[in-house]
């Protein structure tokens, strides 16, 4: 919870408080079966706050390792290897997480488009990036906060001829 307020607000009050909660629920909870969804929360949140990257990697890593089948888990450890700068092998992870989404029937997320576009970017492969921007805009629609829908707009914008 304390996490989407965070999303809506970029009140960075609510991120610490968010991490801290995360933490706290590791510490009560090793062996939990829900610890590889905490670990990915956690991993998701300092990567999207740039924040103790390669701890985040640490976090996505394991939880990817409890649930190797989780196109979202794939999709999270893939965003933490492009913000740590492994962008070829963040491209090759995400490959993996949108063929799991289609595999399982599952309509892939505009979070995971997004990342999909930022991946391409940086991949310099311009066309494919704003496409999948667009796309993430497409399929988020309203349920995007304004924030990630400002961003998104300005990344395609940024990418038009």
């Amino acid at each position: 919870m304390l996490a989407g307020v965070y999303e809506k607000t970029s009140d960075k009050n609510y991120l610490k408080a968010a991490i801290a909660e995360y933490e706290s629920l590791l510490a009560k909870m090793p062996n939990n079966t829900h610890v590889a969804t905490v670990l990915n929360n956690l991993a998701y949140l300092l990567a999207e706050s740039d924040e103790r990257l390669s701890e985040a990697l640490g976090f996505a890593k394991r939880s990817l390792e409890m649930k190797p089948d989780s196109p979202g888990m794939l999709d999270t450890y893939a965003f933490v290897l492009l913000k740590n700068g492994n962008v070829t092998e963040a491209a090759n992870i995400l490959t993996a997480a949108l063929q799991r989404f289609k595999q399982d029937g599952v309509p892939v997320p505009a979070e995971v488009l997004e990342h999909k576009g930022m991946i391409k970017e940086q991949l310099g492969e311009k066309q494919e990036a704003r496409a999948a921007y667009e796309e993430a805009l497409n399929v988020g629609g309203q349920s995007l906060s304004q924030k990630t829908k400002q961003r998104i707009e300005r990344a395609v914008a940024r990418l038009s001829p």
